[in-house]
């Protein structure tokens, strides 16, 4: 729809532009009366009125294009934005996920740290795991209300927030399940947090290798 109405709004200016050479013509050369109409009752003003008009019209359309220019500037500049920290926020969450992966460090340096009887405020390190991927998360939000990020990245993004701590909370409860497994509860389990391990790294994996496309097509390719 915004590109059905620029594309409108820059075709009114050449059709307005002939309409005033065309009366620029007529009164110049006084073709009504040569033709043989009266124009006794019209006024097309001066040459110099007519140039007056035209130059302020030059100048209202160098304006418009000027702050056109400068709005679609701040925007891919904010779409860019968000994207990028979308992107630091998704590589943020496999960091993490490669530290729980490692079963000496999780069992030695972080569960001992934790306090099953303490709310998630409580325990300071278990709560770094759940909050650091998503630091930008407020800029997030707020480049998203401005429409900066399309619907269906905001679903992935909100599904991918909801599936991490998800995976980080059984990962950390269940820390020991690989060794503990023998009911069938206890294998399901297992195989739940493996499967949501494998599919989070995979959602993530997809979700920046596209950002980085988008980033190639705009020349932001660079950027890390």
């Amino acid at each position: 729809m915004d590109n059905q109405i620029k594309k409108a709004k820059w075709g009114i200016i050449p059709a307005m532009s002939l309409v005033f050479i065309i009366i620029l013509i007529f009164d110049y050369f006084n073709i009504p009366s040569h033709i043989g109409l009266s124009v006794g009752n019209v006024h097309l003003g001066t040459t110099g009125d007519v140039l007056n008009v035209l130059m302020a019209f030059g100048i209202v359309i160098f304006t418009f294009r000027v702050i056109d220019e400068r709005e679609i500037k701040k925007n891919k500049n904010a779409r860019s934005t968000a994207i990028i920290l979308m992107r630091a926020t998704y590589a943020s969450c496999l960091e993490t996920l490669s530290i729980v992966d490692n079963q000496y460090y999780l069992a030695k340096h972080i569960v001992p740290k934790i306090d099953y009887n303490r709310s998630l405020d409580e325990n300071k390190i278990e709560k770094h795991l759940m909050d650091d991927p998503f630091k930008e998360d407020k800029a997030i939000i707020d480049l998203a209300k401005d429409g900066m990020i399309k619907p269906e990245e905001w679903i992935d993004y909100l599904r991918i927030v909801d599936l991490y701590h998800n995976f980080i909370t059984l990962r950390i409860t269940f820390f020991d399940i690989d060794y503990a497994s023998q009911t069938d509860e206890q294998y399901a389990m297992k195989n739940k947090i493996a499967t949501d391990r494998l599919f989070l790294k995979r959602f993530l994996e997809e979700k920046i290798e596209k950002i980085n496309h988008e980033l190639e097509n705009t020349g932001l390719s660079n950027i890390k």
